[in-house]
């Protein structure tokens, strides 16, 4: 399971950029000229866009009660998850039984909170007392 701890080492991938930039070839790039070409566009007729301010439709609240609806259901899941195997979330230490349990979605979720709260905040915690 991709974690962010393991993104994290993708700087070792340095070792082998020559390797990499070896296989690049010119056509490769031709998938990311749609993003100068939009861009360009958007620029160029962005004025003829309509600028009105949305209006809250019974469809934007659909969306916003469904979507807070699949949030408390993910909470739900991930205490539910907790309260059975207290720890859990915190080690880490079975991380294709917790994907099996709370899903590939929650999982990041978890595992990018427990991230932040292990090192970015421990850090900047740090940093603030010297």
């Amino acid at each position: 399971m991709t974690s962010v701890a393991l993104i994290k080492q993708a700087r070792l991938a340095a070792e082998v950029k020559d390797s990499v930039t070896s296989l690049i070839k010119l056509k490769d790039l031709l998938f990311f000229i749609d993003v100068i070409i939009f861009s360009i566009i958007y620029i160029k007729y962005k004025n003829l866009l309509d600028s009105k301010k949305p209006k809250f439709t019974l469809k934007t609240i659909k969306f916003a009660s469904i979507l807070a609806l699949g949030l408390i259901f993910s909470v739900t899941s991930v205490k539910a998850l907790e309260k059975e195997q207290p720890g859990i979330t915190r080690t880490m230490y079975d991380k294709k039984y917790i994907v099996r349990r709370i899903g590939n979605v929650n999982f990041h979720a978890v595992d990018f909170y427990r991230y932040i709260t292990s090192n970015v905040l421990k850090k900047e915690i740090y940093l603030n007392r010297k």
